[in-house]
C-alpha cells in the first residue's frame, strides 16, 4: 500500500486529554468481516471485525481477545468495554479505527483490498 490512512485517535487519562495517530495499514473485506491492520504508538495490531444479524464483534488475535461490540461507531461504549481487556489507549486506537472504517465503508470496503482502493485516497 502506498499510502497509509492517518485516523486521530484521543481519550482523557488521569484527567488530560491524550491524542494521537494510527496508521490504517491495510484492511481486506470479506463477507461478514474485515481484516484490518493498523499501528499506533509503535503497537501494531491485527484486528477482525463482523457484524451478524445479532451483534457486532472485533478479535483481536495476537492480543488473544475478542468482545462484542455496540454499533460500530460508538466509540464511548467500546472503548470502554475493550478497555477493560487491554488497556484504555489501544483500546482507543482500535475503536477509533473501526468507527472510522464504519464512517468511510463504502469507499474503504467496495474492493477486496484498500490497496486497489484509491478513491479515498483522492479526496
Amino acid at each position: 500500500m502506498e499510502d497509509d490512512i492517518k485516523i486521530k485517535c484521543s481519550t482523557t487519562l488521569n484527567d488530560k486529554k491524550e491524542t494521537w495517530q494510527a496508521s490504517l495499514k491495510s484492511i481486506t473485506n470479506y463477507e461478514n468481516y474485515y481484516e484490518a491492520s493498523i499501528e499506533a504508538r509503535s503497537t501494531h495490531f491485527n484486528m477482525l471485525v463482523g457484524q451478524t444479524d445479532n451483534y457486532n464483534w472485533v478479535a483481536l488475535p495476537i492480543q488473544e481477545v475478542s468482545c462484542s461490540l455496540a454499533s460500530l461507531d460508538d466509540i464511548f461504549w467500546n472503548e470502554e468495554r475493550l478497555s477493560n481487556l487491554i488497556g484504555a489507549i489501544d483500546a482507543t486506537t482500535i475503536v477509533s479505527t473501526i468507527a472510522f472504517i464504519d464512517r468511510h465503508k463504502d469507499i474503504l470496503l467496495d474492493n477486496s483490498t484498500m490497496m486497489k482502493n484509491s478513491d479515498y485516497r483522492k479526496r
